[in-house]
């Protein structure tokens, strides 16, 4: 009876120091395979992207022709960068804040990028204030920081709009009660392009002498300003004299244009 129960004592001893070494083995491939470098793709917080230190040449102003329309500079800047640099850009945008351009900058000596930049194919000269926007791409795929800098295109052959039609009826009859609507409307014109249009005011002034100034106008497109309101019952009668003038984006304004509406009851 003793030789049994020592036996199985025995046994049981081994299976344990078996069952031990098993998972001091297995916990000793799970500790060196967690060491193991991961290749994540994700790349190493210890690169540094490249910055834009300095922008050595950018335009103030630019002039151009609404003729032969075309917006061409030079720029350049200066850039640190611990890695190669594989793309330097200057993307340009225009007063609407559309980008129009983007101009690659090659190396010209040491840490200095620059380019001659050039936008043709304009169909229409858009004045007024534009952004430059510099940014670097090194060859780890590392974005710099954005480097923005302002310039105005101006156009020194700049002509005043002018109006080439003023849309109002004769008379308006007063309604018996309630109100309807009225719409008047203009058609202006630009001899730089009708992009160079910028808006539409009119002065309104009633029978009794009282003059409201510089009423704006509701751009439509393709020239057209209209101004909508309503005619009451109530409301002086007589001749209201309406006096437009339409501005351009160089601050031209177009010679004033009048016209007349007579209001009378039913």
């Amino acid at each position: 009876m003793f030789c049994v129960l020592s036996q199985k004592l025995s046994d049981y001893i081994l299976n344990k120091n078996l069952i031990l070494k098993l998972l001091l083995f297995t916990t000793t491939i799970l500790f060196f395979s967690s060491c193991e470098k991961e290749d994540s793709g994700v790349i190493d917080p210890n690169y540094t992207a490249p910055v834009i230190v300095n922008i050595t040449q950018s335009p103030t102003v630019v002039n151009a022709s609404s003729s032969n329309p075309e917006i061409s500079f030079p720029v350049a800047i200066e850039v640190n960068s611990q890695n190669q640099i594989s793309n330097a850009y200057a993307r340009i945008f225009n007063p609407g804040n559309t980008m129009i351009a983007e101009v690659l900058l090659q190396n010209s000596g040491g840490n200095s990028y620059s380019a001659n930049a050039s936008i043709g194919n304009i169909s229409c000269l858009v004045v007024g204030v534009y952004k430059i926007q510099f940014q670097v791409e090194d060859n780890l795929g590392l974005m710099s920081n954005v480097f923005l800098k302002e310039f105005e295109v101006r156009n020194p052959n700049n002509s005043p709009p002018f109006i080439e039609l003023t849309s109002l009826p004769d008379s308006v009859v007063r309604p018996v009660q309630d109100s309807v609507l009225l719409t008047i409307s203009l058609n202006a014109n630009d001899s730089d392009g009708i992009c160079d249009i910028r808006s539409a005011t009119f002065d309104a002034k009633r029978p009794d002498g009282v003059v409201f100034n510089n009423l704006p106008m509701v751009y439509e497109g393709n020239g057209i300003f209209k101004f909508s309101n309503y005619v009451t019952s109530t409301g002086l009668n007589g001749y209201f004299v309406y006096t437009f003038k339409v501005n351009d984006n160089s601050n031209a304004l177009s010679q004033p244009v009048s016209d007349s509406i007579k209001f009378v009851q039913p």
